[in-house]
């Protein structure tokens, strides 16, 4: 898919890193309850960091979803076909040898950026 990549805001309500997660999943920021009655937190971010660590499996799997964490929240990446566009229109799970992946990791940079000159 071409088109804007972009944060998708999650609530700050103690779950935001189950409820990225299922942003990105099934499009559902509300996915806290379910998700824990499966992971734990520490599974939940062992799982998060293995795949920041081997690059999202790479080798185990063809997709992966991307989430951005500012060292206190985590919201959700994702890719819209246009500015403005709902968010079920929106690209969360992308193929892992996806060359679109490229202005994500660009966001994710900026963003980053942003934080420390806020901090």
């Amino acid at each position: 898919m071409e088109g804007f990549v972009l944060r998708r805001v999650i609530p700050s309500d103690n779950s935001c890193l189950f409820n990225a997660v299922g942003y990105d999943m099934d499009h559902d920021k509300k996915k806290a309850p379910e998700l824990r009655q499966h992971f734990s937190v520490n599974q939940m971010k062992s799982i998060v960091l293995g795949f920041l660590t081997l690059r999202s499996g790479e080798e185990k799997y063809s997709e992966r979803a991307l989430l951005i964490y500012d060292g206190l929240h985590y919201n959700a990446l994702a890719m819209s076909p246009f500015e403005g566009a709902p968010e079920e229109f929106d690209q969360t799970i992308f193929a892992v040898k996806d060359s679109t992946i490229g202005p994500v990791e660009g966001l994710a940079l900026n963003l980053l950026k942003e934080q420390q000159r806020l901090d």
